[in-house]
Parts: C-alpha cells; sequence; structure tokens
C-alpha cells in the first residue's frame, strides 16, 4: 500500500487525484495539505509544518506560492515528491537536500 500526502487537496486536481486514489487497492491517500483546510475523507492540514503524518510520496497540485513551504518542510522528510510546478521547482532545487528525491510531472 502507498501511502500519499496530498499537497493541495482543495483545488481542482486535489480532488480529481482524491477520487482517483479512492478507487485504487494499491494506494491511499493519509493526508492532504490546503490551506483552506477542506472537509474530506482523510485529515487536511493548513500548511506543510503542520502536517505530522508519514506517507511514501506526496503529490503535489498547489500554486507556485506554496511550494516555498513545502520544499522547506520537506528538509525534514525524505520520501519523494510528485509536482507538477516542474519550472518553479528547478529554478529552486538548490533548497533541496541531496537525499530527497522529487519526480517531476
Amino acid at each position: 500500500m502507498v501511502n500519499i500526502i496530498m499537497h493541495g487537496c482543495g483545488g481542482k486536481m486535489g480532488h480529481v487525484v482524491a477520487d482517483l486514489v479512492k478507487n485504487d487497492p494499491d494506494c491511499q491517500i493519509v493526508a492532504g495539505i490546503d490551506p483552506a483546510v477542506p472537509a474530506l475523507d482523510f485529515p487536511v492540514f493548513a500548511s506543510p509544518a503542520e502536517c505530522t503524518v508519514d506517507a511514501d510520496v506526496i503529490i503535489d497540485f498547489s500554486t507556485a506560492t506554496a511550494v516555498p513551504a513545502l520544499l522547506d518542510s520537506r528538509k525534514k522528510n525524505t520520501f519523494p515528491l510528485l509536482s507538477a510546478q516542474q519550472p518553479f521547482l528547478m529554478k529552486h532545487r538548490q533548497n533541496w537536500r541531496k537525499p530527497q528525491k522529487a519526480l517531476l510531472y
């Protein structure tokens, strides 16, 4: 079972990913991160710093302005990041720690 944190879970793509994962027996969303803290089927945190849930991967469909806080929080975590913010992440790749992995969509 792959445990997922959905960054940007309150947005359109966050809902699409959550619906897809809900129907997949091999993965589950264990937490979401969104400043609006929408009521969903999993715990939602207002910021990456507040998220205390462990996971295998973070899927990011947030906005570019939300990515710096996500990168800062990942300094404590080593699980992979799958992000739709490739141009922004490539510009700020110096903020990544070496052991971390990033998969760019």
